[in-house]
């Protein structure tokens, strides 16, 4: 209510802003309908219908960034198990949580590097890459354990011809590597779904050589 009382005093015309993130935020938390309008009326957040529409433009310019940026030869895919107990509350007795198993990914975009930078710098003298903010999008959850390796086989066809579109078919899997890292779980069964189709699947796209693993220190 203070917040929405400093907006209309500052900008009572164009400042949605404080709006649209307070609806946003309510509506994804699994708000109900009415709920949503009556903060509309109060004006702390949008109308139901107006966040409705946001959401899908949101997801709709995420799902256009992940195609561009995942087909970039050098982004980097990184995905971990997520499991959690989806406690929402709603307004009916003995409506219980449910507990959930599914994969989150992020996609890196990776830094840009000069055409002209010393790659064969002798040391102790090295050019240092400047500073950069790593850019990140985060893939659709796919709604798989990765506990299996034909669950990962799902989970990487999920992410690469689902979500980032890459062509099966395009002769780029014979020349170039992908960077894919995760923590040493999904390393691990990364590596056996390679060893699993490495020699018996026709298509370079479904060996998975193509992959160039790491370990990294995160969890997406």
């Amino acid at each position: 209510m203070i917040l929405s009382i400093l907006r209309n005093l500052l900008k009572p015309i164009v400042s949605t802003n404080v709006q649209t993130i307070l609806g946003l935020y309510v509506y994804k938390g699994g708000a109900q309908r009415r709920v949503v309008d009556t903060l509309s009326q109060l004006e702390i957040s949008m109308s139901y219908k107006t966040l409705q529409r946001r959401t899908v433009g949101l997801t709709e310019e995420a799902r256009r960034r992940i195609r561009v940026v995942g087909r970039i030869p050098t982004s980097i895919v990184t995905y971990d198990n997520f499991d959690f107990a989806e406690a929402q509350r709603r307004e009916r007795i003995g409506d219980v949580g449910t507990f959930r198993s599914l994969t989150t990914a992020l996609l890196f975009e990776p830094q840009k590097i000069d055409e002209d930078f010393p790659w064969s710098a002798t040391m102790p003298s090295v050019k240092q890459l400047p500073p950069y903010r790593t850019r990140v999008y985060p893939v659709a959850p796919v709604m798989v354990d990765e506990s299996k390796t034909a669950n990962n086989i799902s989970i990487l066809n999920h992410i690469f011809s689902m979500q980032i579109g890459v062509d099966e078919d395009d002769p780029q899997f014979t020349e170039l590597f992908r960077f894919v890292q995760g923590d040493l779980k999904t390393f691990k069964r990364i590596e056996a779904v390679k060893n699993l189709r490495s020699g018996v699947s026709q298509r370079l796209f479904d060996t998975f050589d193509w992959f160039l693993l790491g370990m990294g220190p995160w969890h997406p």
